[in-house]
This record gives structure tokens, C-alpha cells and sequence, in this order.
């Protein structure tokens, strides 16, 4: 007798389209989770924002449904309308599933239509990130915090990364109780993975967003004198900065915009030591890749970091300082016995806690409780 297939309902955040993954080199990271899943008996359904263009993923991806806008219309009619206008493709969902909280009210819709449990899904908890940048009074921060309201309230389950965002989240919004379940992000570990003919290029590597709550500054203060070779990937506002640090310093930095996930691993192998300096992360991907990949860490002692590095085990905790982070790098650069040890517990950690095998698993067992 055949298992039954369960069909999931993915939507991407607000305005997100599999074309904007693949712009930001993030497209075969987002969908590996659910290609993993088919093997488990799960067929998903995208739910994009992006217009004609998706069509080409849609031809591509023939493993998934994607639904996307492509009558261009305005994302508020769009969302309102999505069920009558894919009336056919929606019918046989059994749940649904957000990506991220600005997924929440596209998910409402469709579930509250077909009448169907939502599975509400943060990487990180928004308010939190905003109140960190905008503070408390900010318009920002009221909205970030009504759509995590409207998730607490209307989700049957609810996965966050890590412990920490759970205890924050439940005492934030008690209708979350008994809701939430733990579920890291994932890691392909075949894919990120130590690479040893990989010559080492640079001595500092750093991927991420560039923007204040990176404490980019503050890194870019601490190298300042030290003769590193330091490799900066990412995008942001304070790109500009970097630039004005690297000319006025003569820093030896190179800055790449961006490189498509999959080719990541290069760039971790050719590193000496990887670090994330921030003053909140959630479940920082960067980080897990490059301990993925054996690159000793060295990252800030601050939410969402210091939970997974476990200091002078598998990888460095500093102050997020200018002294706290030139004193760890220099406790870490060129001490090869040092670095070997952090390289090989940091793979084993990510191997034990954070593989694509393990979280499928996962994902898949909560799916078959949620709806049976």
C-alpha cells in the first residue's frame, strides 16, 4: 500500500520570488530542504510574489508547483484573491507553511480559505532585530511585532532555530505555549564541507549582510595594524564604509558583492579563520557553513552566537569590541595545532546537530503530526 503524499504549501516572504533567490545566490540553498523532503513523501507548493519571469523556475523545478503573480497585480490583490485564482492547484494542500514571519498573512489567507493548519516558521525573531536598530517607539517595531502576534495566535506549530528565540517568543506571546517546536537550519554537509587541496588565501573572512547589526565597523576598527589578508562577501548600506576603511587604512581587503551559495565552500577552504562579530544573529547560516566546511571561528558573545560556539572547543568567543576581537584573532592566527582542533569539533558539531539528513527528518515527522 502506497504512503500517503502530503502536500505542503510553502510561501516565500512578501515580495520574494524564486528569481530574487537566484539574483542572491540563495535559490538551490531554499529549495534543498524541499527536494530532500519528496524522498519523504512531501510535494510542495511554492507560493512566489515574483511575475512572468518565474515561469523559466517553474519549467526548470518540474518537481515542484510554484504559484506566482503572473497577472502583475498589486501584492495586497494578489494576496487576497491567490485561492480563487488558483483555485485547482490549492484544493489538495494539507498544510501550510511560512518561510519567514512576512509570510504570516499570505498564509492566514490561504489557510483560514481551505481550512487547513499553518506551520509558522522564523529563522529569527524580527521585533527583536528591529528593537535592536529602531528601538521600541519605532512604527517598525509595532508592525514587526503584529505579525508575530497574528503567527502566535493562528499557527497550529511553530519552528524557531534555537532555544534562546524560544524562551523569548513564549514570553512575549503566551498563545505560542506548547506550540513551538526546535528546528535548526540545516547544513549540507556534503556540499560545505572541508576541502584541503583548497590553498589558503586569506587570513580573515567574513559573509553577511554589511550593516550595523554586523558590527562591521568595530572589526574593520580591530584589524587596523595587523598585517592580515581579510575577505569581505556580502551586501548592504555600509559597503561604502568598508571601501573608506580599506583606502584611508591601506587594509589588504578584498570585498566580493555576492557568490552563489553553492560556490561558498571555495571560499570558507581558502580562509584561515571565519568571523561574525554581530550584536544579534538568529541562526546564523554563514557560521554554520563555515564550521561546516572546518574553518576555525571566532564569533561574538552575543544572542544566536555564543549558543553554538563553545569557546576554545569548536570554535573562539570574543567581546564584539575592538580590543575583544583583535585579541582573538591574534590568539587564533598562525597557531595551526589550535586551529586543527577547532576545525575538527566544529564539522563533528555541525555533522551531529545541524546536517540536511537530520533536519529533513525532522521537518517531515512534525508535518505527519500537525495534520494526522
Amino acid at each position: 500500500m502506497n504512503k500517503r503524499i502530503i502536500n505542503l504549501c510553502l510561501v516565500l516572504t512578501e515580495g520574494m520570488s524564486f528569481q530574487l533567490w537566484d539574483e542572491y545566490g540563495l535559490l538551490y540553498r531554499e529549495i534543498a530542504l524541499y527536494r530532500e523532503l519528496i524522498n519523504h513523501g512531501v510535494h510542495t507548493t511554492f507560493i512566489s510574489f515574483g511575475n512572468a519571469s518565474e515561469l523559466s523556475y517553474k519549467n526548470k523545478f518540474k518537481e515542484f508547483d510554484i504559484i506566482y503573480n503572473r497577472w502583475g497585480l498589486p501584492n495586497s490583490l494578489y494576496i487576497k484573491y491567490i485561492n480563487l485564482l488558483n483555485f485547482k492547484k490549492l484544493k489538495s494542500i494539507d498544510l501550510v507553511k511560512t518561510n519567514q514571519i512576512e509570510s504570516i498573512n499570505t498564509a492566514t489567507n490561504i489557510a483560514k480559505f481551505w481550512e487547513k493548519p499553518i506551520l509558522g516558521r522564523m529563522g529569527y525573531l524580527k521585533s527583536v532585530q528591529i528593537c535592536f536598530l529602531h528601538g521600541v517607539d519605532s512604527q517598525l517595531y509595532c508592525d514587526a511585532t503584529k505579525l508575530e502576534k497574528k503567527l502566535a495566535v493562528n499557527s497550529s506549530k511553530i519552528i524557531l532555530t534555537t532555544r534562546q528565540l524560544k524562551e523569548n517568543f513564549e514570553s512575549s506571546y503566551s498563545e505560542s505555549k506548547n506550540k513551538i517546536i526546535i528546528i535548526p537550519n540545516f547544513v549540507d554537509t556534503t556540499l560545505f564541507k572541508p576541502d584541503y587541496n583548497i590553498e589558503k588565501k586569506y587570513d580573515l573572512l567574513f559573509v553577511g549582510r554589511l550593516t550595523e547589526q554586523k558590527n562591521i565597523e568595530i572589526l574593520l576598527e580591530s584589524v587596523i595594524g595587523l598585517k592580515l589578508k581579510i575577505l569581505f562577501i556580502g551586501k548592504g548600506p555600509l559597503k561604502k564604509n568598508i571601501l573608506n576603511y580599506k583606502k584611508k587604512y591601506d587594509l589588504n581587503l578584498e570585498l566580493i558583492d555576492m557568490v552563489p551559495n553553492t560556490e561558498l565552500p571555495i571560499y570558507f577552504n581558502s580562509a584561515s579563520i571565519f568571523i561574525l562579530p554581530s550584536s544579534i544573529e538568529g541562526n546564523p547560516k554563514s557560521l554554520l557553513e563555515a564550521m561546516s566546511c572546518g574553518v576555525p571561528v571566532i564569533g561574538a558573545n552575543s544572542p544566536g552566537i555564543s549558543n553554538m560556539i563553545s569557546h576554545n572547543n569548536n570554535g573562539f568567543i570574543c567581546d564584539s569590541t575592538i580590543d575583544g576581537i583583535r585579541e582573538a584573532i591574534n590568539d587564533l592566527v598562525n597557531k595551526v595545532e589550535l586551529q586543527n582542533k577547532l576545525s575538527k569539533n566544529a564539522r563533528r558539531y555541525i555533522i551531529e546537530n545541524f546536517s540536511l539528513d537530520l533536519i529533513v527528518k525532522r521537518e517531515s515527522e512534525l508535518y505527519k503530526e500537525i495534520i494526522h
